[in-house]
């Protein structure tokens, strides 16, 4: 049974959608550190597991 629909590769199809991802990652982190700013979080803390001596406390 053949396909119904044929997949062709693009160069410049590709390279548009990874500059496309690119940019959107790179507003993601721009819009994270200004919500960190206004909300005045240490940005390297946020997200962060525990350390193993705060576990304990």
């Amino acid at each position: 049974m053949r396909p119904r629909f044929k997949i062709f590769y693009n160069e410049g199809v590709n390279e548009n959608n990874r500059e496309r991802i690119e940019e959107e990652l790179t507003d993601a982190l721009v819009y994270r550190y200004m919500i960190a700013d206004n909300l005045d979080i240490d940005i390297e803390e946020w997200g962060e597991a525990p350390r193993e001596e705060e576990q304990g406390e």
